[in-house]
């Protein structure tokens, strides 16, 4: 019996597949109302809505034409790993002030305090993001793996008329994904397709990256699911978390004037560089840890430990301490103003792009 049991604990290892995850923080490195997943729809121009970009920074990136050589040429990054110049951009959060005082009425900007992107894979059997792969997620809903959780959670007390009131224009009560509470701290967090065509690094429909199959939206990874014969390539899965600190509850929307969250990303990795980390990093994460960096086969700024938990806090501060110069985004993209605004900027190539120097 004994040879029995040990053969068959043998043929079951053998399918034993190693999970990893790695974690890496940024803070904004600005906003405003450009996408560089939308060049090759609109062109040179200035998008539909405000968005809060993350990661690489020069005077290139946060333009409607950056490319990829443009992410791999900059030498400011809001995040800590030095290996990854990829961009990451969301809608900016807009409270509403004074919502039931047409003339008072007025949009604010909620500041972010910092994000963190999750990669969670399986070692060994995971694909490098191709060079500057472009993809989006979050405005399917019927496979919206996004999410609000509101930490520290309190009764609204604004004090601006109609304030607490969920914002009637983006069904905000109803649709219920902004909190009508206050919250001191707002976690918004979403999860990207896993399963890449293998040859197309962006679509105009994102039809190049789709969720696997029996993702159902609910699971929290999808990494390890089986992707299909149309689109076999299994990339790592990006768990993005944006969070908000003192987040004051009542009249808020995204700046596509909606209650629901999407979010893009712009590879900058070097093909090979990341190949290397998913194939031979391993620290047992089957979920996307804050503990886990794969410290080894990345640098970080400053230095990483494997298993040590870093309080958010001393995460900012350090953060804070290795960030480039800011870009003046309407000195050298667009002038427009953003926030304390009377009406949203809205509309494709409905605003002037300054012409680069």
């Amino acid at each position: 019996m004994i040879p029995l049991l040990v053969l068959l604990l043998s043929n079951e290892l053998i399918f034993v597949i190693d999970a990893t995850s790695i974690k890496m923080d940024f803070l904004s490195a600005g906003a405003v109302r450009t996408d560089p997943l939308q060049f090759s729809t609109i062109g040179n121009c200035i998008s539909d809505h405000v968005h809060r970009f993350y990661g690489a920074v020069s005077a290139r990136t946060m333009r409607p034409d950056a490319t990829f050589d443009d992410l791999r040429a900059s030498t400011g990054n809001t995040g800590l790993v030095e290996e990854n110049k990829s961009l990451y951009w969301n809608p900016v959060i807009y409270q509403v002030k004074n919502p039931s005082c047409g003339c008072k009425k007025t949009f604010e900007v909620v500041p972010v305090w910092f994000m963190s992107a999750y990669y969670v894979w399986q070692t060994g059997q995971t694909k490098a993001f191709p060079q500057g792969l472009k993809m989006r997620t979050g405005l399917d809903e019927k496979k919206n793996r996004a999410r609000a959780t509101c930490d520290g959670r309190y009764t609204c007390e604004r004090t601006d008329n109609g304030g607490c009131n969920g914002y009637g224009p983006s069904n905000q009560a109803t649709h219920g994904f902004l909190p009508i509470d206050g919250c001191s701290e707002l976690e918004i967090d979403i999860k990207f397709p896993t399963c890449w065509d293998g040859v197309n690094v962006e679509s105009t429909d994102q039809s190049h990256v789709i969720y696997a199959p029996e993702c159902d939206g609910e699971a929290n990874e999808c990494f390890d699911l089986d992707c299909p014969a149309s689109h076999p390539e299994r990339i790592p899965e990006i768990h993005l978390y944006i969070r908000v600190n003192g987040y004051e509850g009542g009249a808020h929307m995204f700046s596509n004037e909606t209650d629901l969250f999407h979010s893009d990303f712009f590879s900058g990795w070097d093909v090979n560089e990341l190949q290397n980390v998913l194939d031979n990093c391993e620290n047992e994460s089957e979920a996307a840890m804050p503990t886990a960096f794969c410290a080894d086969w990345l640098t970080f700024k400053g230095g990483k430990t494997d298993g040590v938990q870093t309080p958010d806090d001393e995460i900012v501060s350090k953060l804070q301490q290795y960030q480039p110069t800011p870009i003046d985004t309407k000195a050298t993209i667009c002038a427009e103003e953003i926030t304390n605004i009377k009406k949203v900027p809205r509309g494709v190539c409905t605003a002037d792009l300054i012409p680069e120097v």
